[in-house]
C-alpha cells in the first residue's frame, strides 16, 4: 500500500483499524498533541498496549524508542510499541531490547485484512494458514466424521459376526446380552485418537440413548448390572486416556503462554502460525471438555433412587452381581471387586468435578484466557449443574423423609 498521500493522523487511525481487525479491543486513539509518545491503546488477552505510530521515510532513531517507553508508562501499559512503514535503526533496535520496547511493521497487519480476518479468534500477529478458528472447527468436523464412518463400519463387521463366533453357549449368550457394546467400541476407539474428546462423549452420548430403551418397565436387577459394567470401564478410561487429555489442555496453555511471555519480554517475532493453532486447539478442547462434562450430568441424573440403593449396599450389590455371574466381565472374587463397581457412579460425578475445577485452573492461571467471555459462561454453567442435586444427595433424603 502507498502512504505516501497519508497525513501522520491519517496513519494513526488506519493502524487502529488494522489492530481492531485483528482482535485487538478497546482501541482508542489519545489525543494529538501531548499523547506522551503514545497514539494508540489497545488490548488483547488481557495485556494493554501502548502504541506509538510512526509514519516514516527512512529508519526510525533511537529517540522513538525512547517516547514509546515513557509514554507507556505513562498511560499504565503492559508492553510498549512502535508500529510503522518503516524499520528501526541499529541502535534503536539495541534500544527497544534492552527497554522491551516491541516493534510491528503494519505490512503484517495489512496482510490479515486482504486475507479475511479471524474476528479475534488469534493474537494480531500475521499469519498464513488458514484463515481463523471457525476453519480449524471445521477442519476437526471432518476428522470427526471420518471416525463415524469408521466405528460404522466396524460396528457393522461386529454385528456380521455375531452368528460366526465360536464361544460356548452359556458365554455367548452372556455376550448378547450385555446392551452397551457400541459404547464400548467408541471406548476403545480413544486408545488410538488420544488428543480428542470424541470418542470418549461419543460413548456417553450412546450409553445415554441405550439407557432410556433398556430399563424401561424393567426391575433394577435386569438393568444396574450392565451399567456397572460400562461405567467401570469409563472409570477406567477417564484414569488413564482422561487424565492425558486434561494434561494436554494444560500443556498446550502452557506453550501459548510461554510465547506469548518471550514475545513481550524479547525483540523478537512469535511463531504466529504455530501460536494462533495452539490457541484454536485449546478454544476445542474447552468445547469438548464441556460437552463431556454436560454428558455425565445426563448420565447422573439417569441414575434411579432404587439403583443408588443397591449400589450404596455392599450386600445387595454383591447379592445382585453373583445372579449375573454369567456376564464375563463378573468373573471371580466379587467381594473383592464390588468396591471397584461402588465407586463406578460416583467416579462420574467425582470427574464432573475434576474437569470443572481443570478449566477453573486454566482459566486463572494463563491471562490469555481469563478475558473469554465463553469460558466464563462455561464456568458459570458448570458450578449450578454441580450444585444441583445427585443421585446420593436425592437417595440420602429420600431415607430421612
Amino acid at each position: 500500500m502507498d502512504f505516501s498521500s497519508m497525513s501522520g493522523w491519517d496513519f494513526e487511525r488506519y493502524c487502529a483499524d488494522c489492530l481492531l481487525k485483528k482482535g485487538f479491543t478497546k482501541v482508542a486513539v489519545t489525543s494529538g498533541s501531548g499523547d506522551h509518545g503514545v497514539d494508540i491503546i489497545a488490548e488483547q488477552n488481557g495485556i494493554r498496549f501502548g502504541i506509538q505510530c510512526k509514519l516514516y521515510q527512512g529508519q526510525i532513531p533511537n529517540k522513538a524508542v525512547q517516547e514509546a517507553y515513557t509514554g507507556a508508562s505513562f498511560y499504565d501499559c503492559d508492553v510498549a510499541v512502535i508500529m510503522s512503514n518503516s524499520e528501526l535503526t541499529k541502535q534503536a533496535q539495541a534500544e527497544a531490547k534492552k527497554l522491551r520496547v516491541k516493534f510491528w511493521n503494519i505490512a503484517d497487519y495489512m496482510q490479515e485484512e486482504h486475507r479475511g480476518n479471524s474476528k479475534g479468534e488469534d493474537f494480531g500477529v500475521a499469519d498464513d494458514s488458514v484463515s481463523g478458528y471457525k476453519a480449524y472447527e471445521q477442519q476437526q468436523k471432518i476428522f470427526e466424521n471420518r471416525l463415524e464412518s469408521e466405528m460404522q463400519i466396524k460396528l457393522k463387521k461386529i454385528d456380521n459376526d455375531k452368528g460366526k463366533n465360536l464361544l460356548l453357549p452359556e458365554l455367548k449368550k452372556s455376550a448378547d446380552k450385555y446392551h452397551y457394546t457400541k459404547a464400548d467400541e467408541w471406548l476403545c476407539l480413544l486408545r488410538s485418537n488420544k488428543e480428542t474428546w470424541y470418542p470418549i462423549i461419543r460413548s456417553m452420548q450412546i450409553f445415554y440413548g441405550e439407557i432410556g430403551e433398556n430399563q424401561a418397565n424393567k426391575p433394577v436387577s435386569a438393568t444396574l448390572p450392565d451399567k456397572l459394567r460400562y461405567m467401570k470401564q469409563l472409570s477406567e478410561v477417564f484414569s488413564t486416556e482422561g487424565d492425558c487429555l486434561l494434561n494436554l489442555l494444560r500443556r498446550k496453555c502452557e506453550e501459548v503462554d510461554n510465547g506469548l511471555r518471550t514475545s513481550q519480554e524479547s525483540f523478537a517475532f512469535i511463531d504466529a502460525k504455530t501460536l494462533n493453532r495452539t490457541y484454536w486447539e485449546i478454544l476445542y478442547l474447552i468445547d469438548q471438555m464441556n460437552c463431556a462434562f454436560e454428558v455425565m450430568q445426563n448420565i447422573v441424573g439417569a441414575i434411579s433412587d432404587d439403583e443408588y440403593a443397591v449400589i450404596e449396599n455392599r450386600q445387595k450389590l454383591i447379592s445382585l452381581l453373583d445372579s449375573n455371574r454369567s456376564m464375563i466381565d463378573f468373573q471371580g472374587n466379587l467381594e473383592a471387586q464390588v468396591k471397584t463397581y461402588q465407586r463406578a457412579y460416583l467416579m462420574l460425578i467425582h470427574r464432573q468435578h475434576v474437569i470443572s475445577s481443570n478449566l477453573k485452573f486454566c482459566m486463572n492461571s494463563f491471562p490469555f484466557l481469563q478475558e473469554n467471555q465463553k469460558i466464563k459462561a462455561i464456568l458459570k454453567k458448570q458450578a449450578v449443574l454441580l450444585e444441583q442435586s445427585n443421585g446420593k444427595t436425592r437417595y440420602e433424603e429420600k431415607k430421612k423423609a
